[in-house]
């Protein structure tokens, strides 16, 4: 007998008339609830009946739709996983852009399926096929339709991010179609508003989110922006590599919170009220630097969007932090006045870090990111000497306060840093490049008679502060600074005077330094010196500072917390 047609229509039809006879026994409810191990086997299908009139694959798809949804409950657990993978892999395959009178329908068959969902999901697996269905639901052409899925989508959006696995990509491109699939402000931000308030819920404390959600939630504000976050354990390379390039409007709907944003980074107590709230949901490896990697990146948000709406005249710096350009005068240095300002000089130090991450993570990034102009350099050490003339008196009447002056060193190692990188920042550059070192020199000239004053307290001081200063030359020696070859004539005559006071190790660990000054001053006569600003040295240190400033953080507030209850 001779069948007419070559072998792949005759499959075609066979799959048409099979699935045609069997449609009327809920065969599509029971093949995408199995375990299908042939990946191409959906798609043939959704091919072979596109333009089959009897039953087209949109038919085929209503009638799965309504076949779970008659059902009392929807099936559960792995079974469910199965099915979304195959639905979506089925919707992948079809042209979700053409018109069809089903599209209705279907919207609201999925209306009803995604609202039962969430209740039969299991937790802590991979949930991507559901916003995979998602995604193509938002191609369909008619927007009046998928409206009424704008609502179920949020929810079940929000348990994924509480309770699932996701890919960001796809979490960057369900709300880039969103915001452009529709008109109405309210609908084209209603997904990407919903991301923002999962974070900003869960940066409250008022719901716990996975440390790897957390941050990919703040990679999708940082996507938006123009940056990144660095990799760690955390977040692989490969979690935030090749993001769509879709507007999500993520920096539009999270502008009003940047505010509260600053006060996050701000707040001393936050990473430990943080860490104890996700115990139940986080790995247990990462308490220890998920702190770190979240205020950094929570700073590079705040750092890009003050960069942005600086401009000429400094407005968001000035909006945001309105005490910059006030610091308290010498008649009004008293215990508030130094509270606020090593809260300041913390905010700012994890501003310079999201702002220098930036930089060594989008090295190609057109324009620099510099939230603290540089003009503000001589407030920033009026600032920081309040500390430091008030250290001996305040630091013994709160163990907050024990840990002001690492505070204040650590933020004059990340101003001398950011100084310099913006001396190398092509806009800058061309405008006046001696400006940013010399700002940083001002700063020194300014901070280094109240680091004198404080060494003279007596000889624990003594070896407090060189304690700090030997580790910060440590660490502008390593990354390379130019500033520091010109400050070491001035630092170490400070130290060697009180060479005695200092234990074996920092002896050590001055010599060093000294060693390598000699080396790098002899490369300097002979001409073959390299200030080169190796943004993979810098990036390390970078990664060391932010974690010393989390882990600080953390053992202070715990330490404060059992004379004062948080």
């Amino acid at each position: 007998m001779m069948i007419p047609g070559n072998v792949a229509g005759v499959a075609k039809q066979f799959l048409r008339c099979v699935f045609h006879q069997l449609a009327p026994n809920g065969i599509f409810s029971q093949l995408f609830q199995s375990n299908i191990k042939d990946g191409s086997f959906l798609r043939t299908l959704a091919t072979s009946l596109m333009d089959f009139s009897e039953l087209s694959s949109f038919a085929a798809l209503s009638q799965l739709l309504e076949g779970l949804n008659n059902k009392k409950n929807l099936p559960a657990g792995g079974t469910m996983l199965r099915c979304l993978e195959n639905i979506a892999t089925f919707m992948e395959a079809l042209p979700m852009d053409s018109p069809s009178n089903l599209w209705t329908t279907i919207c609201n068959q999925f209306q009803t399926f995604f609202t039962k969902l969430p209740s039969v999901l299991p937790l802590k697996c991979s949930l991507d096929s559901s916003l995979r269905i998602m995604i193509c639901l938002l191609k369909i052409p008619t927007s009046n339709a998928t409206r009424s899925l704008l609502e179920p989508f949020s929810k079940l959006l929000s348990f994924v991010i509480q309770n699932g696995v996701f890919t960001l990509a796809y979490l960057v491109e369900l709300c880039g179609l969103c915001y452009r699939a529709f008109t109405k402000e309210r609908d084209k931000y209603y997904l990407t508003r919903s991301v923002i308030l999962d974070l900003l819920q869960a940066l409250k404390l008022k719901s716990p989110l996975p440390d790897t959600n957390l941050l990919l939630l703040v990679q999708f504000i940082c996507a938006d922006v123009g940056t990144k976050l660095s990799e760690s354990t955390i977040i692989h390379k490969q979690m935030i590599a090749s993001l769509p390039s879709c507007g999500t409007a993520a920096m539009e709907c999270t502008r009003q919170y940047v505010g509260e944003i600053l006060d996050f980074i701000a707040d001393m107590h936050t990473l430990t009220k943080l860490k104890s709230h996700m115990k139940t949901c986080s790995q247990p490896l990462h308490e220890d630097t998920f702190g770190g990697h979240l205020k950094v990146g929570l700073a590079q948000i705040a750092a890009m969007e003050i960069t942005r709406g600086n401009h000429r005249d400094n407005k968001a710096v000035i909006r945001y932090l309105p005490w910059l350009y006030h610091p308290p005068s010498a008649m009004q240095q008293g215990p508030k006045e130094f509270i606020e300002c090593v809260s300041h000089i913390r905010l700012l130090s994890w501003l310079l870090l999201g702002s220098l991450t930036h930089g060594v993570v989008c090295m190609n990034s057109p324009s620099p990111c510099m939230p603290i102009p540089l003009d503000a350099g001589s407030h920033v050490a009026d600032h920081l000497i309040v500390i430091l003339i008030g250290f001996p008196e305040q630091s013994k009447t709160s163990v907050l306060h024990m840990c002001s002056l690492f505070h204040a060193f650590i933020f004059a190692q990340l101003w001398t840093v950011y100084c310099e990188q913006a001396a190398i920042a092509p806009t800058i550059q061309n405008q006046n490049e001696f400006t940013a070192i010399l700002t940083a020199l001002e700063f020194w000239s300014r901070v280094t008679p109240s680091i004198l004053q404080l060494m003279a307290h007596n000889t624990v001081m003594v070896e407090m502060v060189c304690l700090h200063l030997i580790s910060l030359m440590e660490a502008l020696q390593e990354c390379n600074s130019t500033v520091f070859v010109k400050l070491i004539p001035m630092w170490l005559p400070m130290i060697q005077s009180n060479i005695k006071h200092l234990s074996a190790g920092l002896q050590l660990r001055l010599q060093a330094i000294q060693n390598n000054a000699n080396q790098q001053n002899l490369r300097m006569l002979q001409g073959s010196a390299q200030f080169s600003h190796n943004s993979g040295v810098l990036k390390k240190w970078l990664q060391c500072t932010q974690f010393k400033m989390a882990q600080v953080e953390i053992q202070s507030s715990e330490a404060a917390s059992q004379f004062y209850p948080l």
